[in-house]
């Protein structure tokens, strides 16, 4: 019994327990109740007033970014976006290749995952070397972009540039520049000459050190510069210097050398311009000087002689070397070439023209050749020259020529050249195989077979050199001279005189022509030998007034041959009179002597006088 009462007692005396402990806690909650609430209306709160931060500093991780930002003031928009705003400095400290980016301004908006973001008020933005600043940025993280339409410009140690509108990629480090925009790229030399490309739409790839302006593009390289639709350069990988450049779509290249002590170009000045369908152009290394420019479809240059004169040259294609001041070591112009140059009021005063003409050095030599089947030209006022080659130094004008040279001496002023062979009031033609011209000795060369002619006089020699200032002659090898002559009668036939020798000399002002060694002359009715013919001209230039042959004279006129020292033609008279012991040998009479033997061309007649026969005249009929 005493068992079953114990348990009984234990479990009365636990619920009274509980009890107890319920009734305390009731009573604890009764007595700490919540007023009851009042219910109220809040109008117009405005946005900026929703968890509102002053003079905040956080660090936000978003993957593998962390962003530290610093503001006077921050807080969420009723646009579910976020807003810093005075004083505003936002570094990402993304890892891009290293780099972080560095925002400063008066506002910036973003959203939670700052995968869109705008910069506004004083924008500043930099990244690696380079700083952008623009009154508003916007960044999107899907392209990894930076924007703006408000202005722009960039500035770094290396390069800077300005444009309305920038599209600025960080993972390719693509500028895109649109609207008035400019890329320079500073040079950092002794003597600077920092590249500068204009236009309205620029893109530089700064992994690549490739540039790419489009729609209407300016260059500019110190004094020179260019202009085309479209220009691409490529950089040195320092980014300091160029390295190429490519003009493409009415290309225009404007070379100027500097200017140094003793520099003279011969033939073209310091500034020399370049048009054409496309350009390339090669720096000099570590130098932002160009040192090779080739042009390409209709091309031309422009320049000036240093004397004043205006060069034009056109061209399929060019080429120019320039040394290290802009100076000209080599230019080529290939592709039906053609020079021009100009004096006062436009006058040509000289053409050049070929396949390729080339000039070597400051302008110490001009080339020009001729394509196949084609010819290369010079003329001027004083002469006209084609060939297959022709050189002009333009320091001295010297001119020389070969292959098939065919030379025009131009009709000159009153009193050039008076006593010469040919008249310098009509032009004088000539064909050779090489040529040379000395301008300061109006000197002319033909060599290795020549002939010259006017009208229908002639002139030809293996060699020959003619002074046009004064009408001197020189011819070696194979000379032959034609004079024509008009006929004594109205019915007759025109007659010429034929002349020729091994060696021919002039006396301008004696009006003398001489011919010597194994000399020969030919008319319709005799033929006559010499060792020395002297050939008296009149005052009209090339109409012979005498003739007189010396040693070893011989005269065959029909089947009779007169052999003396001298003979004497008067070509007023008709007549050759032969002395110095002479003889006759006749196959009929046979030989017959006398003092002087006077050949009557007209009709054919002999007379053989002998003066210690008190002067017996014998006349032998034709």
């Amino acid at each position: 019994m005493l068992r079953l009462a114990w348990p009984r007692a234990l479990r009365r005396a636990l619920a009274g327990a509980l009890i107890l402990m319920v009734a305390v806690i009731l009573a604890y909650f009764a007595s700490h109740r919540r007023p009851v609430a009042v219910a109220h209306k809040v109008v117009g709160i405005p946005a900026r007033q929703v968890e509102k931060q002053e003079g905040i500093e956080h660090i936000d991780f978003r993957g593998d970014r962390r962003i530290h930002a610093k503001a006077d003031t921050y807080y969420k928009g009723d646009d579910g976006l976020f807003h810093l705003e005075n004083n505003v400095e936002v570094r990402d400290l993304a890892n891009k290749d290293g780099k972080e980016i560095t925002i400063s301004g008066d506002k910036v908006t973003y959203d939670k995952d700052w995968t869109e973001a705008r910069l506004e008020g004083k924008g500043k933005v930099k990244y690696g070397d380079l700083t952008f600043e623009s009154a508003a940025f916007d960044y999107r993280k899907s392209g990894d972009a930076l924007t703006t339409d408000r202005g722009v410009v960039i500035s770094s140690t290396k390069l800077n540039g300005s444009a309305r509108r920038l599209s600025y990629t960080f993972k390719d480090e693509v500028i895109h520049l649109e609207g008035d925009a400019e890329l320079r790229a500073e040079d950092k030399s002794e003597n600077p000459s920092p590249l500068v490309v204009r236009g309205s739409v620029l893109t530089y790839r700064r992994r690549e050190k490739t540039g790419l302006g489009e729609n209407g593009v300016t260059y500019s390289l110190g004094e020179s510069g260019g202009a085309a639709k479209t220009i691409d350069f490529r950089m040195t990988d320092d980014e300091l210097f160029l390295l190429r450049m490519n003009l493409k779509g009415q290309a225009q290249a404007r070379l100027i050398e500097e200017e140094r002590p003793g520099a003279d170009n011969s033939l073209l000045s310091r500034t020399r311009e370049i048009d054409a369908d496309e350009i390339d152009t090669r720096a000099f290394l570590n130098m932002n000087k160009l040192h090779t420019i080739e042009a390409r479809g209709g091309c031309s240059l422009s320049a000036r002689t240093p004397g004043g004169s205006r060069i034009g040259v056109n061209s399929s294609e060019m080429k120019i070397v320039l040394d290290r001041l802009g100076g000209l070591r080599e230019y080529w112009a290939t592709g039906r070439a053609s020079l021009v140059e100009r004096g006062q009021g436009s006058a040509i005063e000289r053409t050049i023209a070929g396949q390729e003409i080339y000039i070597e050095g400051p302008g110490e030599i001009l080339k020009t050749r001729a394509g196949e089947g084609g010819e290369a030209s010079v003329d001027s006022a004083e002469i006209e020259i084609t060939g297959q080659e022709i050189d002009l130094v333009p320091r001295t004008e010297d001119l020389s020529a070969g292959g098939d040279v065919k030379i025009v001496l131009k009709p000159q002023s009153e009193g050039s050249g008076s006593g010469g062979l040919f008249s310098t009031a009509a032009p004088v033609l000539a064909v050779t195989k090489r040529m040379s011209y000395e301008k300061g000795k109006q000197r002319l060369v033909m060599s290795e077979g020549m002939r010259m002619w006017q009208g229908k006089q002639t002139l030809s020699a293996k060699e020959l050199a003619i002074e046009r200032a004064t009408g001197a002659i020189q011819g070696i090898g194979a000379i032959r001279a034609v004079f024509p002559q008009a006929p004594k009668q109205e019915t007759a036939k025109e007659d010429r005189i034929e002349i020729g020798g091994e060696n021919l000399g002039s006396d301008p002002q004696a009006h003398l022509l001489t011919f010597e060694k194994s000399c020969w002359l030919k008319t319709q009715n005799v033929d006559l030998k010499s060792e020395r013919i002297v050939v008296h001209l009149g005052e009209n230039q090339g109409a012979i007034r005498t003739i007189q042959a010396e040693k070893k004279v011989s005269i065959v006129s029909g089947l009779r041959e007169g052999k003396g020292e001298t003979a004497f033609y008067d070509l007023s008279k008709d007549t050759i009179e032969l002395t110095g012991h002479p003889t006759l040998t006749d196959k009929v009479k046979g030989v017959i002597e006398g003092d002087k033997l006077t050949f009557y061309l007209t009709d054919g007649r002999i007379h053989v006088e002998n003066r210690d026969r008190e002067r017996s005249v014998t006349v032998i009929k034709s």
